[in-house]
């Protein structure tokens, strides 16, 4: 719902930062977007080390207050991190990327969990205003 409590993550790879603040400009007008100072780190190819990768996604996916997770980008790296994410204790957000995010995608389904195969924040910007509507839509339909 508008207002509602999102978090941004970078699971995966390192984003290009304009792009990516078009797209948190889009969720922000809409929701209240919760992110670390250390989103932009850069480790070689990756959004930060294992490390800190793993302990943003984890905190988002244990975010009681959190109603979804936007990923800042795909890439490569996000498969990585699957054994570190405690996944049967994620409060019920929707998890919303593509690309690379796949696979955790891949990892909440097989607990019968609802995730979004949907724009990262690096395209949001991009799309039309028909794709954000529906997108919209789609994330706050019952």
């Amino acid at each position: 719902r508008p207002r509602d409590t999102v978090h941004v993550v970078a699971p995966s790879g390192p984003f290009d930062r304009p792009l990516f603040d078009v797209g948190l400009a889009v969720i922000a007008e809409r929701y209240s977007p919760v992110l670390r100072p250390d989103l932009g780190s850069a480790y070689r190819y990756l959004a930060g080390d294992d490390s800190r990768r793993a302990e943003e996604l984890s905190h988002a996916l244990l975010d009681p207050s959190a109603r979804a997770i936007f990923c800042a980008r795909g890439g490569y790296g996000s498969a990585r991190l699957l054994p570190r994410l405690p996944f049967a204790d994620a409060a019920p957000s929707l998890f919303t990327g593509f690309s690379d995010l796949t696979s955790v995608h891949a990892a909440l389904q097989v607990l019968g969990r609802v995730s979004i195969h949907g724009p990262v924040l690096t395209q949001l910007g991009k799309q039309p205003p028909e794709v954000r509507d529906y997108f919209f839509r789609l994330l706050e339909s019952p």
